[in-house]
């Protein structure tokens, strides 16, 4: 195996260790060369830039006007998933709590939740809401125009 003498002097903390066990991993491996560590290092580099693209698309991604809130949640799961490192729960709670859509935001600010799986429940919860409401009035509305179009009884 051809070592790589200066190479441990260009990197430092978990990127010396990941080189030394990238050497022992193949020792006595004739094939690793300069390429087969090209190689193994992009990858490493594209994974930490590709997780970081994903913290920022998790950041940007708010919940638009018409869509549900399962078919956010589950956008955001998606994209959490592709991580390698799970984000801390509580984070992921915040951050879905401030990119809702401003509707539920409101009805669901003062609900303490203490996982992602309540959080969900609570933003369903409040998001049938709105449409229980609209039902109601609807209702009302629809028996007080029956109320008044009945004829009055003329004494």
């Amino acid at each position: 195996m051809m070592k790589f003498a200066e190479v441990h002097c260009l990197v430092t903390g978990n990127a010396n260790k990941w080189y030394w066990q990238l050497l022992q991993d193949h020792e006595g491996g004739a094939t690793f060369d300069y390429f087969s560590l090209k190689k193994k290092l992009l990858g490493q580099l594209k994974a930490a830039e590709s997780e970081y693209e994903l913290i920022g698309e998790i950041m940007e991604r708010k919940q638009q006007p018409m869509e549900w809130v399962e078919d956010y949640y589950g956008e955001i799961l998606y994209l959490t998933s592709r991580m390698r490192r799970k984000m801390p729960e509580q984070e992921l709670i915040k951050i879905i709590n401030s990119k809702v859509k401003p509707s539920l935001e409101t009805l669901i600010f003062i609900v303490k939740v203490e996982n992602i799986a309540d959080l969900k429940a609570e933003c369903k919860r409040a998001e049938k809401l709105p449409r229980e409401l609209i039902v109601a009035r609807s209702v009302y509305i629809t028996r007080n125009e029956a109320v008044e179009a009945k004829p009055r009884n003329i004494q």
